[in-house]
């Protein structure tokens, strides 16, 4: 039974890291994009300090003991991202899909964390 939890545990674990490392790539791919870097796309100056926020969250999301800080922190740049597009007239199906794995994979991780291996 203790290995199960021990591979319940780490799966959810590397879950939250590979969904950050996800994150954090796209948003340096934006990053970049808004720095004249890559394909065109202009960004102003509150959407390059929303991606820094974004990327310090899903830092802190990859991090056991700072999963918590982080979803609250990707849930935060999601909803702030979201309002912007729909003050756009545009439809950000793909955030609301992003704010629904990082409920999940923190869901995840802490039912995990409770049967923490020793």
């Amino acid at each position: 039974m203790r290995d199960r939890a021990h591979i319940r545990y780490w799966a959810a674990t590397a879950a939250c890291a590979v969904f950050s490392v996800y994150i954090v790539v796209e948003t340096l791919l934006y990053f970049l994009r808004s720095l004249g870097l890559g394909p065109s796309g202009a960004v102003s100056q509150p959407g390059i300090a929303l991606a820094g926020a974004e990327i310090l969250a899903a830092a802190l999301f990859a991090w056991p003991r700072t999963n918590a800080i982080g979803a609250v922190g990707l849930l935060a740049v999601f909803a702030i991202a979201g309002a912007h597009h729909l003050l756009k007239g545009e439809m950000p199906a793909v955030l609301a899909l992003y704010a629904g794995l990082t409920v999940l994979f923190y869901a995840l991780h802490r039912l995990a964390s409770r049967h923490r291996p020793g």
